[in-house]
């Protein structure tokens, strides 16, 4: 077995108190005089054990006069930019998280409707993305946008902190294709006059509407199963 070196442990130490906030987020860490006296290693085992953190995102090391080690609590965006960074280097593209998501993205909304507290929880945030993007049925690209934050926050509204950040991430990356392509589609439609896809009918925008408005109602009468098949099916038909 691979024994951790003196600098994995501190570093360690060091992650752990971070994580559960005895360091709070934007805090500076001790004076490197003060963790060498409590961890008892040497300057390099310490430097190191501040560059394995660093690696991770867990300090922002600033130097100058007033520098220092700054802590900085995981994000779920700092998870989407990791899963993004592997899944280019596998070659998995766009339409690669789009198939993940239509296979797990309805389990979410199921656990939605599965939540006790949803009329409160979940109801609110997902209304008010709702009411948003039909008032901007007839902007294509505002629309794009909102009718993505949609299925953004019917993730974030589940309840299961694993599902929140592993499918998350991936709706965010998905969200970040969407806008790209749609301005990408937009400034063709400059020069050559329409944007050549279903997203572009206002029918099939409204019909999209249509099912988030159906699936909120299937959430707010608790219907797990019924909010699973409806957001199955649109998102096997009209993901934006």
């Amino acid at each position: 077995m691979r024994v951790a070196s003196v600098a994995e442990l501190v570093a360690d130490r060091l992650r752990e108190r971070i994580i559960v906030g005895d360091i709070a987020d934007g805090e500076i860490l001790p004076k490197q005089e003060e963790l060498l006296a409590e961890f008892g290693v040497s300057k390099p085992s310490l430097r190191e054990a501040l560059r394995i953190l660093e690696a991770e995102g867990l300090i922002e090391v600033r130097r100058g006069k007033y520098g220092g080690s700054v802590a900085r609590r995981p994000h779920a965006s700092s998870a989407a930019l990791v899963m993004q960074t592997v899944l280019r280097s596998v070659d998995a593209g766009a339409q690669d998280v789009v198939q993940a998501l239509r296979r797990i993205e309805p389990v979410c909304a199921g656990l939605c409707a599965a939540r006790e507290d949803r009329v409160t929880e979940v109801l609110p945030r997902l209304r008010a993305v709702h009411e948003e993007a039909w008032t901007a049925v007839d902007d294509l690209r505002s629309y794009t946008v909102l009718a993505r934050k949609f299925h953004e926050e019917l993730v974030a509204c589940c309840g299961n902190q694993t599902m929140i950040l592993v499918v998350g991430s991936l709706e965010r990356l998905c969200s970040e294709d969407s806008a790209l392509w749609i301005d990408e589609r937009l400034d063709e439609a400059g020069v050559h006059g329409v944007v050549d896809a279903p997203i572009a009918d206002a029918g099939y925008r409204r019909a999209g509407l249509a099912d988030h408005d159906l699936l909120i109602g299937l959430i707010e009468s608790g219907d797990q199963e019924g909010a699973e098949q409806v957001a199955r099916r649109h998102t096997m038909g009209r993901r934006p």
